[in-house]
């Protein structure tokens, strides 16, 4: 039986020129004196930082790892990127990643978010805005990148990352501990119809997957979680308002708007997300 990686402790270190960040990490790990069997160094899809991961019982391998780029990281060893699987954290993760990049494409977009049961999860998006306004196009991002055949995805390296998860099934723990052991289970992940009258067909996202596997089970986030992680998102500093998401629960039959803006300046608090129910 496959066992959950069991996090120690993590910490974010500052990104350098170049790969000398995994050559300079080795001095913050001697000042820590963890008891661990190995340490995994990666490089964050959400964040450019670097990140050391301390993990006991690793299910991954037999020896230290060095990971210098994000894509083949993600085609390895997906799963070292979600840091707790318990909480529901790294659930809500996975949905922010979608949707900040479907949102950095087309500022002003409404997306929808269906939250199933057995941790299925529907990402859409269509045209117009709760008030029946006009979407604002920010003309920012990057050209559209086509993975597979079955899936063109935005070219957002976040979004990138967990589609190529999703869609290739071809990394270390799969191959080693077989099938039914992948953080992202096969399922479906397709293109989306073209639904989104004011959106080129091609930005409009459909993206369907089901997080978190028996063997290695990733915990549920709550709405309030995916709310929480969803209400403010750093961006280009002009776009201020950057859509709507509807957040569909079928698990509790509750769905909420939630208004997508820049952090206001300063300390801020996302414990009440001015999210309206209906």
């Amino acid at each position: 039986m496959v066992k959950s990686p069991t996090i120690i402790r993590w910490q974010k270190l500052p990104k350098r020129r170049g790969n000398s960040d995994f050559a300079n990490i080795e001095k913050y790990a001697s000042k820590w004196s963890l008891c661990a069997p190995r340490t995994i160094l990666v490089q964050s899809p959400f964040e450019t930082l670097c990140i050391m991961i301390v993990v006991s019982d690793c299910p991954y391998g037999e020896y230290d790892i060095e990971i210098l780029s994000v894509r083949d990281s993600v085609l390895k060893r997906p799963g070292m990127y979600f840091g707790d699987l318990h909480d529901g954290t790294a659930y809500a993760g996975t949905i922010q990643v979608l949707v900040h990049s479907a949102l950095s494409w087309q500022i002003g977009a409404n997306v929808g978010i269906r939250l199933k049961s057995n941790n299925e999860v529907e990402l859409y998006c269509y045209g117009g805005l709760p008030q029946g306004d006009k979407p604002h196009v920010h003309r920012w991002g990057r050209p559209i990148e086509v993975i597979t055949k079955e899936l063109a995805i935005l070219g957002d390296y976040g979004l990138e990352c967990c589609s190529v998860a999703c869609s290739h099934m071809t990394w270390e723990i799969r191959d080693q501990f077989a099938s039914g052991t992948a953080v992202f289970e096969e399922g479906y992940c397709r293109s989306a119809v073209k639904s989104a009258p004011d959106l080129p067909a091609q930005l409009c996202l459909g993206v369907a997957l089901k997080v978190g596997t028996p063997a290695i089970p990733m915990a549920p986030a709550t709405l309030a979680q995916i709310v929480h992680v969803l209400r403010y998102m750093s961006g280009p500093a002009e776009a201020g308002y950057w859509g709507c998401v509807t957040i569909e629960d079928v698990r509790t039959r509750v769905t909420l708007d939630v208004l997508v803006t820049d952090p206001p300046p300063g300390p801020y608090s996302r414990e009440s997300p001015g999210s309206v129910s209906r």
